[in-house]
């Protein structure tokens, strides 16, 4: 799948430390797509800065694995296609609560969410504490740029 690709563009884009996570079964893929990557970057130079890459489980119902992951929260947090159901809505709140540092940026990208569940998307994550504004995909470099996608700045209310 794609969904290592974000974490692994910022692994040479000059972020310190990368971590990917998803369920534990399909952790082997994960893995053998960063090995596969890491293996395959160059620079026009020869020189290519890539930070360390871990993958880690991450169940969203797993209080222990919560725990675990709010021990060292991120700067930028970055999640795709996290949103094809309304019953991940309050999970991932949790996990957006946990594993983002006080001040970090996060992203989130889905394919269009329906006019309810965008309602109820915003409800929760304003309720828990975040603001939440739109990325005008007009922005995005036309190879990129499609009507299916939202794209959400996520911050913290202070």
């Amino acid at each position: 799948g794609v969904g290592a690709l974000p974490g692994l563009v910022c692994s040479v884009s000059g972020c310190t430390e990368v971590c990917l996570t998803d369920v534990e079964s399909v952790l082997p893929g994960l893995r053998q797509n960063v090995d596969s990557f890491a293996g395959s970057v160059k620079a026009s130079d020869g020189v290519v800065q890539s930070a360390e890459v871990g993958c880690r489980a991450l169940d969203w119902g797993s209080e222990e694995e919560l725990k675990a992951a709010s021990q060292r929260p991120f700067d930028i947090v970055i999640g795709c296609d996290l949103l094809n159901s309304e019953g991940n809505i309050a999970p991932l709140l949790r996990v957006i609560q946990s594993v983002s540092a006080e001040d970090a940026t996060v992203v989130l990208v889905d394919s269009v969410r329906t006019p309810l569940s965008d309602k109820a998307f915003r409800k929760e994550f304003e309720d828990g504490g975040f603001i939440l504004k739109d990325i005008d995909s007009e922005a995005f470099d036309p190879l990129f740029h499609h009507a299916n996608i939202d794209a959400t700045l996520v911050v913290r209310r202070r």
